[in-house]
């Protein structure tokens, strides 16, 4: 289990990419803000009061999340002992195959994620699976809900938004140590994510 308090300011935020269930709570809320969310081909919109709770499950991948209101102290726990519990009553080949498969995944993610500021390749990720590209592939997809490429664009963009707010660097280091080819790309990408460019989610994370 692991647990972090962020801030949130008003808009899109790029939707999490759940490596963990996770639990999100509001510790201070606010008394107008709202959170809206869409996923699965549902969509949800909550008030984002002091002690609302959100839930994220495995497997569970959302188009957008839009903000109405600063939102501040929003606890984030991740909950990892997912597998095991809601695979315990399987057939023990079953059981067996997915421990090896979760395995292997997370030995990718703990790749990805020490290695977003280099260049990473479909190759490098099914060579650290020990599978073929295709079966990389569709593995990676099915254990984490996304594509690999998309699961790696999420968590650097992630990134950016922690530089943005916690860092002085220009938006041209954060686009190059986030591995994008320009910082025009970045932009582009940014503000397809978030719903603003990233001047303007510097100048939000700072008011």
């Amino acid at each position: 289990m692991a647990a972090d308090v962020r801030n949130h300011p008003a808009g899109e935020i790029p939707p999490p990419v759940p490596q963990q269930m996770e639990v999100t709570l509001a510790l201070r809320g606010s008394d107008a803000g709202r959170v809206g969310r869409r996923g699965n081909g549902e969509i949800q919109n909550t008030a984002a009061r002091a002690g609302k709770l959100w839930l994220c499950p495995i497997g569970m991948v959302e188009d957008s999340i839009r903000i109405t209101q600063d939102l501040g102290n929003i606890l984030h726990d991740f909950l990892a002992a997912h597998l095991v519990t809601t695979y315990a009553d399987a057939p023990l080949p079953h059981r067996q195959s997915l421990t090896v498969e979760h395995a292997k995944m997370r030995r990718v993610i703990d790749y990805i994620n020490d290695n977003l500021a280099s260049e990473i390749s479909l190759s490098d990720l099914s060579d650290i699976a020990c599978l073929s590209h295709h079966h990389f592939a569709r593995a990676f997809r099915s254990a984490v809900g996304v594509p690999p490429h998309r699961f790696i664009s999420s968590l650097r963009l992630q990134r950016a938004q922690e530089m943005l707010a916690h860092t002085q660097s220009s938006l041209t280091e954060i686009a190059y140590s986030c591995r994008f080819s320009s910082q025009s790309t970045f932009t582009r990408a940014f503000r397809r994510h978030v719903g603003m460019s990233p001047g303007e989610y510097r100048r939000k994370a700072a008011g």
